[in-house]
Formats: C-alpha cells, sequence, structure tokens
C-alpha cells in the first residue's frame, strides 16, 4: 500500500482497537531495533519507508537487526516479538499459505510454522490457500479455526471450524 495510504490504513486500525478497549501495538523493526508498539514518528518512518523496508520473517531477525535497517515483519516474527513482550493476541490481514506448486519447490509460508512453535492467538481476515493448508497442518501443530459470516452461505468448511452447523454456534 502506497504512503499515505499505509499510514493512514495503520492509525485507523490502531484506532479501531482504541475504541474497542484493548491497546494496539504496532511491530516491526526500526533501524535495527525491535519495536513492540510504535509512536507516531516510528509509523510515520516505516511508512515512507515503503517498499525500501526489508520484509522480515523469524529467520530474518537477526540479519535485520545487525545490519540496522527497517523492517516490516511476517505474521512468524510478529508472533515471536509478540510472545516475547508478553501479547497473548494480535490481529493481521491475512496468514501465508501453502503456495501454488509446494509439492515441487516447497515454498510454505513460516507462518504456518509458527502457528504451531509459539503460543499467541492470531486473528485474521483469512488465510491464503486454505484447501492447500488443511493437508499441510496435518503435519503441524496448528489449530486452524473459522468463524462464518452468516451472510454468505458458500463458505468453504474448515474441518473443526467454527462455521455454519459446527459446535453448535447460532449466527
Amino acid at each position: 500500500m502506497p504512503y499515505p495510504q499505509n499510514l493512514e490504513t495503520a492509525l485507523a486500525v490502531e484506532a479501531i482497537i482504541r475504541k474497542g478497549g484493548a491497546v494496539p501495538a504496532t511491530i516491526a523493526i526500526i533501524a535495527g531495533r525491535p519495536c513492540v508498539g510504535l509512536d507516531a514518528h516510528e509509523l510515520e518512518t516505516l511508512a515512507r519507508a515503503g517498499t525500501a523496508c526489508r520484509k522480515v520473517s523469524r529467520r530474518d531477525l537477526l540479519a535485520t537487526v545487525v545490519q540496522r535497517v527497517h523492517g516490516a515483519t511476517t505474521v512468524a516474527a510478529t508472533m515471536l516479538l509478540a510472545h516475547l513482550a508478553g501479547i497473548a493476541v494480535f490481529v493481521t490481514g491475512g496468514v501465508g499459505g501453502v503456495h501454488r506448486g509446494a509439492e515441487a519447490t516447497l515454498d510454505i509460508s513460516a507462518d504456518l510454522t509458527e502457528l504451531g512453535r509459539t503460543p499467541v492467538a492470531v486473528v485474521c481476515a483469512g488465510v491464503k490457500s486454505v484447501r492447500r493448508i488443511l493437508l499441510s497442518r496435518l503435519t503441524r501443530a496448528a489449530d486452524l479455526r473459522r468463524l462464518a459470516d452468516p451472510r454468505h452461505t458458500k463458505d468453504a468448511g474448515v474441518p473443526g471450524d467454527a462455521g455454519r452447523g459446527s459446535c453448535g454456534l447460532r449466527h
């Protein structure tokens, strides 16, 4: 998302979180320093950096810190930093998945491994490649749950999910 829309979106999401009675704590790497809870200047710095900002997964944290560069954390890195900061739940737009052709390339998001490794709940709008993730999650200790929107009758079922008709939930 280009500047200034990226900054406006981040500020709007933080405002929604505050309105709901929670404390927002945007997580990123600023000049090589892992930060949990960015201030206005740090949010602006990250937003202005745009695509020059490094995408940082768990495996990239050390290099990003040592090189003292800015980094936008993936779900995997955010989970680890949130856990270290004592945060039990965080929200994100989406979680990475099992990419097309993964049986040949092994292109599977580190987010899936982290979901089974780090005790942090992740609330998101969705996951990429749900059907491919189902097979992948059989070999990982990640619990994948979904709350269905009652306006959509074609929600794809996820085994063990909290969608229409499962767990006795009423919409």
